[in-house]
């Protein structure tokens, strides 16, 4: 049966002022910073699994460290059902992948066309930025991946593209297609 009082002490190593003792910790413990885990969002590490023989321990001090560094730095991170507003991790490296051919498109033109190099540096810089945000989008909707790495990543995403596109769930293109020129027959 599980005692209630573990989530306290595991509350108190996430949040407490003061770093966690050099200790090993029992598996009551450990068990307990993994339901916390789950409930705040965090990954909780692998390394948190080394049992110290012949003492019935974890010896995890670098995994409550990691863990604490988690939760400090996440705590304005959007929360993870968030991810899954966003499109598929594929339509994601699909719009990379057609961005980067744009791109090279764009480098290729600016050795071509010397009238027009100020307007083509622009649109490889807006470029390279929806390159960045298409970029944060796949690491936040990379399924495989932990929650603390896909919160990070959403984080990312949020401040590259404003609260307000952000929570009204507008996606940006992949290309600058405000720059692209209509041809008319």
């Amino acid at each position: 049966m599980f005692d209630p009082l573990w989530n306290v002490v595991a509350l108190a190593l996430l949040f407490g002022p003061a770093d966690p003792p050099e200790a090993s910790y029992p598996p009551e413990l450990m068990q307990a910073l993994r339901r916390q885990c789950e409930r705040l969002e965090i990954t909780y590490p692998e390394c948190a699994e080394s049992w110290v023989e012949g003492h019935g321990y974890y010896y995890a001090h670098a995994a409550v460290l990691q863990m604490r560094a988690d939760v400090s730095n996440l705590k304005d991170a959007p929360r993870l059902y968030e991810c899954y507003r966003w499109p598929p991790r594929s339509v994601c490296l699909d719009a990379k992948h057609f961005n980067e051919v744009h791109r090279q498109w764009v480098d290729g033109q600016l050795g071509f066309f010397l009238h027009r190099v100020e307007e083509l540096r622009a649109d490889r810089e807006e470029t390279m930025f929806l390159w960045h945000v298409w970029d944060a989008l796949e690491g936040a909707t990379h399924v495989e991946m932990g929650p603390s790495y896909r919160r990070r990543w959403m984080m990312r995403y949020k401040e590259l593209v404003g609260d307000e596109r952000f929570y009204s769930g507008e996606l940006l293109p992949s290309i600058p297609v405000w720059r692209c020129r209509v041809v008319k027959p």
